[in-house]
């Protein structure tokens, strides 16, 4: 009887196997990094992105203000509650500002 190296999982005894592995070698394709599926995800944000940022934002968005006129800025009865903010003096106290000056 001769005695033979117990068999260990992964490990054949040619030479060819005693290279190293690639990284990505190890890993199933599912697994590997970076995935087709990460890389799909990151093309449909950026197109999400660019059209968010030029077809809504830039064309849609100002035609339908223009549109809508007036529409744009109503607030329904029931949130009437919220406080009524001004960025701006009203006119009266802009020109007394400036004819103070």
């Amino acid at each position: 009887m001769s005695s033979s190296p117990p068999d260990v999982p992964g490990k054949d005894a040619t030479p060819a196997s005693t290279a190293e592995p690639t990284p990505g070698e190890t890993l199933p394709p599912s697994k590997r990094w970076p995935s087709v599926r990460f890389l799909a995800l990151s093309l449909w944000v950026a197109i999400a992105v660019l059209v968010d940022a030029t077809i809504i934002r830039t064309i849609l968005l100002p035609a339908s203000m223009k549109l809508l006129g007036e529409w744009n800025w109503y607030l329904p009865a029931w949130l009437q509650w919220l406080p009524h903010l001004e960025i701006e003096a009203p006119p009266d106290e802009q020109f007394a500002a400036l004819r103070a000056e």
